[in-house]
């Protein structure tokens, strides 16, 4: 089995400490390109950094399909149109045919500046598929989308099989959703990434939801955020107001900070933590600010009050060689909640979560 899935299968069965989002109904923008949009296929820094530019300026929704190998250097878009971009890797010299593995398609900033900037003034939206990102000297990924003239909505952001890591000053990840119209509040969808070995300021990932409108939503699912280390926040920061964020499914090891090792929340973030896990993050696991977190099925170390909650090794097969497959036994197995809404059918790698919902 490879490194990397949050529940993985264990002999012929696979483990059933389950991803769930609860009560998220509303969709999401897909990270599959868009029908009808201006198509883009890279195959080198040059040309992918030429689709960006494109995309800024040219008044349509554009897919950029960024060909299997790596590219080197900094990588920034910025565009005050009302249009989305959806930047997806793993594709063929042609882009006629893909393979959705992170690994076959790097973004490296060599050490120096941000890895991939993405800066939409007229909200639209941005999707980041299949596309690791490491090395950033300043930071891995940077987003924002703001409605800087009041007359469009915001739409969403989505990264979905990501992996961002080994970056410096700055942190990993940071996303501010800044949405001004109440018919589109803005959704932030984190799912199926790897966050790990950022070092800096900012946390493994920040998400900065603070004029997010009611109906408005941040959701972490199937992540795997390990090794970071930050001022707050070690593997995850979250400050909003009305969009409290949603944690499910993910594994969150080994990361410190000052405060909140796995998890921090502030402003009026309430999150809603389910089926995860933290472990060995230091000096706590989880620390809000304010509201009540409500936390239930999770394996939090040192423990927390909640329905299903336990305190046990979660008898990773080798966190130390970031190996998070559990092994037989482990009191994850089907400990986590099948019943409820919006419940993915595979882990980080595709493979079933649950067979028989009984096992060990």
């Amino acid at each position: 089995m490879r490194k990397g899935t949050l529940q993985p299968r264990q002999a012929a069965r696979r483990l059933s400490w389950v991803p769930v989002v609860a009560v998220i109904v509303v969709s999401f923008l897909s990270a599959t390109p868009r029908a009808g949009a201006a198509t883009h296929c890279v195959g080198t820094a040059a040309e992918f950094q030429t689709a960006l530019d494109t995309a800024a300026g040219n008044f349509t929704n554009d897919n950029i399909l960024v060909q299997r190998g790596t590219y080197a250097g900094n990588f920034s878009f910025e565009s005050f149109e009302h249009h989305p971009v959806t930047i997806r890797g793993g594709y063929d010299p042609t882009c006629s045919t893909r393979v959705d593995d992170p690994s076959n398609t790097i973004l490296d900033a060599e050490g120096s500046g941000t890895v991939l900037s993405l800066y939409q003034h007229a909200g639209g939206g941005v999707a980041v598929e299949g596309v690791p990102m490491q090395n950033g000297g300043y930071r891995g990924l940077w987003v924002r989308l703001i409605n800087e003239y009041g007359d469009n909505s915001i739409e969403n952001i989505a990264l979905f099989h990501n992996v961002i890591k080994d970056c410096r000053t700055k942190g990993g990840v940071y996303i501010m959703s800044e949405p001004g119209d109440a018919a589109f509040p803005g959704t932030v969808k984190i799912y199926d990434n790897i966050i790990q070995g950022n070092i800096g300021e900012g946390s493994g990932i920040t998400v900065l939801a603070s004029w997010a409108l009611p109906g408005g939503y941040v959701v972490f699912r199937n992540n795997i955020i390990a090794g970071n280390s930050a001022n707050s926040g070690g593997g995850i920061a979250s400050k909003s107001i009305y969009a409290d964020p949603v944690i499910a499914n993910n594994t969150i090891y080994g990361n410190g900070s000052n405060s909140g090792g796995a998890i921090y929340c502030i402003v009026s973030s309430a999150p809603v933590i389910i089926n995860t896990i933290c472990w060995n993050n230091s000096p706590n696991e989880i620390y809000a600010t304010s509201g009540n977190p409500a936390i239930t099925y999770c394996n939090i170390k040192g423990g927390w009050s909640g329905e299903g909650n336990i305190d046990a090794n979660p008898m990773f097969v080798g966190a130390a060689g970031d190996y998070f497959h559990l092994r037989f036994g482990s009191p994850c197995c089907d400990a986590g909640n099948n019943d409820v809404p919006g419940l993915p059918d595979t882990d980080y790698e595709g493979d079933s979560r649950i067979v028989d919902g009984n096992w060990p």
